[in-house]
């Protein structure tokens, strides 16, 4: 029988890095100089940490802290896991923003805590995105979500609801003046007077969605009404329609129109307006 082959992929970003592993049978022995989130996917571990005993299951989450050694006992597998590490100074500055004194801490063992484990699967999947904007924001997400299981819970300022309903609003204005750019959150935070990482961590409280989620909602909404109302001498394709949004092409504007609606933006227009599908010139 052929013995599996670990397979082990690095990925570098602003604050951190991360670590995929497959396959493994590995005993590690890790002395941390980062704060390591790690995840198991597949197979069973046991492990110490803090002198402290530690079964391992899919589904896992736990927190190593800088300057601390975990050590597996052994591996039932071959298995698979993957760790986000969190620089120092970064979860410090963000544990700062949230009013927590010092540098945070965290209770050894398993996390069960469904917000984290999304927004760390969130954060994976972004790290192979191209937009910067949104690796930022859902690194940010995972960051607050993990300060919020720091210890012992601080108290902590948070940011007044009308900041927050301004964010919104002028994202949504920009969003009408400047359809084809980029929107940057940086200039929305520094106009209000919040730093980045409190922008994407109280709008998402506040609103249950991060404001990058907010703003590719709003895009796909604006192509909708305009599928509703039909082309016209400015906007006569569903590919100008696409430009005339901020998307790259026509296949870009697919795709994220039907993260939101589930069909294409073609089947959209044959329901709602076929005008869309005649050639640019024929009567309509």
């Amino acid at each position: 029988m052929t013995e599996p082959v670990e397979r082990v992929a690095w990925n570098v970003f602003e604050g951190g890095m991360a670590l995929d592993c497959r396959e493994t049978t590995r005993l590690w022995r890790v002395v941390h100089s980062h704060y390591a989130i790690c995840l198991l996917h597949r197979g069973h571990s046991d492990w110490s940490y803090r002198r402290r005993e530690f079964s391992f299951e899919p589904g896992a989450l736990y927190i190593c802290e800088p300057g601390e050694v975990h050590a597996t006992r052994r591996v039932d597998g071959p298995g698979d896991f993957s760790v986000v590490f969190l620089e120092p100074e970064l979860v410090r500055e963000g544990a700062a923003r949230l009013g927590i004194k010092n540098a945070p801490h965290f209770v050894p063992g398993r996390l069960s805590s469904a917000p984290l484990l999304h927004a760390y699967e969130s954060a994976r999947h972004a790290l192979s995105s191209p937009d910067p904007e949104y690796r930022a924001q859902e690194m940010s997400l995972l960051l607050y979500q993990l300060l919020e299981h720091s210890i012992p819970a601080p108290g902590r300022d948070e940011l007044s609801p009308g900041k927050l309903y301004r964010a919104r609003e002028h994202l949504r204005d920009l969003m009408g003046s400047r359809p084809e750019s980029v929107v940057r959150l940086q200039p929305v935070a520094e106009e209000l007077g919040l730093s980045y990482h409190a922008l994407i961590h109280g709008f998402s409280r506040q609103f249950a969605i991060p404001p990058y989620e907010f703003v590719n909602q709003l895009r796909a909404q604006h192509v909708l009404a305009d599928i509703v109302r039909g082309p016209d001498g400015d906007c006569a394709t569903l590919s100008s329609l696409a430009h005339k949004w901020g998307y790259a092409d026509g296949p870009h504007l697919s795709r994220a129109f039907k993260q939101y609606y589930r069909i294409s933006p073609t089947d959209m227009a044959r329901s709602l307006n076929p005008r869309w599908l005649r050639r640019p010139g024929k009567d309509r």
